[in-house]
């Protein structure tokens, strides 16, 4: 009898234990789901970004070719001095801001 109960006891904590198991998993899961979206999401705002910085470029380049054609490849600024226009005017600025923080709170 008292062999019946301890099996059936220990029978219990196992239960309990796969149980709780469980609950974890089912929330880790879903943490998982949470910071996967917002990888996804920060990404395609990464590409974006980058596609339209690449788009500026390209009609920079172009731009710059349609003058030197123009100018028979002699681009002379004030003083004479060669203007470059291949200047990085946003070198310096931050594009974190841009983008939203994940939660990162779910971090043990």
């Amino acid at each position: 009898m008292e062999l019946t109960r301890n099996k059936q006891f220990i029978q219990l904590q196992l239960e309990r234990a796969q149980e709780e198991i469980a609950k974890k998993r089912a929330k880790l899961d879903k943490e998982e789901q949470e910071v996967l979206a917002c990888i996804a999401k920060e990404d395609k705002k990464y590409r974006m970004l980058a596609g339209d910085r690449l788009q500026n470029a390209l009609e920079l380049m172009e731009d710059l070719k349609i003058a030197m054609d123009r100018e028979d490849g002699v681009l002379d600024g004030i003083d004479g001095i060669e203007t470059n226009v291949f200047y990085a005017d946003d070198s310096d600025v931050d594009y974190a801001d841009q983008f939203e923080d994940c939660d990162e709170t779910w971090i043990p």
